[in-house]
């Protein structure tokens, strides 16, 4: 249950590009991880390193002790950002969100994204096919091959707004789904079920 509605669209755009020093028309590919091993920041800079289009450039939001060797792989046109709280105006400034992990439970980082109606490319692992599959702003593939997630980000940007599109119309879905209020109104049901001779709870409003 996650607090979702302060990524409902729509969400400041530019302030992002702004700090960076980016032009409007930059596409911004981000990665919201912890810079640990089992996010495998190491293929995801491998297959951001191949893409053809330019104007793309990584952000990296997030801290962790793999900072220092990444910053030293990294390309000039990767950005570690480091922790951030203002997810209104990073969601706001990413046209693409990406997860490199080799191994997920549910990943939040994905619901947000998916929240603030911005596509989303990620491995298939864990917990992330039951939140992606199906979904019409998303791509997946397999962990651990650069050259695989390099060829779905291509495809991501090349077409960008048709997953966008898809991203945006079932936005308000996830943050439904997903919701601290969905979460209690159901767990509210259930006990009212253990229950039967008690009131049957009302749903929060």
């Amino acid at each position: 249950g996650l607090d979702l509605e302060p990524l409902a669209p729509p969400l400041p755009r530019g302030s992002i590009r702004q700090e960076l020093g980016l032009p409007p028309d930059a596409l911004l590919i981000g990665c919201v991880a912890r810079l640990v091993p089992i996010k495998d920041h190491d293929t995801l800079l491998k297959a951001f390193a191949g893409l053809e289009d330019p104007r793309a450039h990584l952000l990296l939001a997030g801290d962790g002790p793999e900072r220092a060797t990444l910053e030293a792989k990294a390309g000039a046109r990767v950005h570690f950002l480091g922790f951030r709280r203002d997810l209104r105006e990073l969601y706001g400034d990413l046209d693409l969100a990406v997860l490199s992990s080799r191994n997920e439970g549910f990943p939040v980082a994905l619901i947000e994204a998916l929240s603030a109606g911005v596509p989303v490319v990620a491995t298939r692992v864990g917990g992330v096919p039951d939140l992606l599959q199906g979904h019409p702003g998303a791509l997946m593939v397999e962990p651990g091959n650069p050259g695989a997630l390099r060829t779905a980000l291509q495809e991501a940007l090349r077409d960008l707004k048709s997953l966008t599109n898809g991203a945006q119309e079932r936005a308000p879905a996830v943050r439904a789904l997903y919701s601290r209020r969905r979460l209690l109104e159901d767990l509210g049901r259930e006990y009212g079920n253990l229950s039967p001779g008690s009131p049957r709870p009302r749903g929060r409003r």
